[in-house]
């Protein structure tokens, strides 16, 4: 039945449906962490950027 499908779904332990998981986790955490480092490393350049001490 449909409850024994998810079941298999998620305790089967198929390496098909667990980088699928990971890639999916990987997308939604990963993406905004990229982005948030990415963004702190070019904040310290910026400030650089506008102080030229002679």
């Amino acid at each position: 039945g449909f409850r024994a499908r998810i079941d298999h779904y998620l305790y089967s332990g198929e390496k098909k449906h667990v980088v699928a998981g990971i890639a999916i986790f990987a997308a939604i955490f990963g993406v905004p962490w990229y982005l948030m480092t990415r963004g702190i490393e070019s904040l310290p350049t910026k400030k650089k950027r506008k102080k030229p001490n002679p």
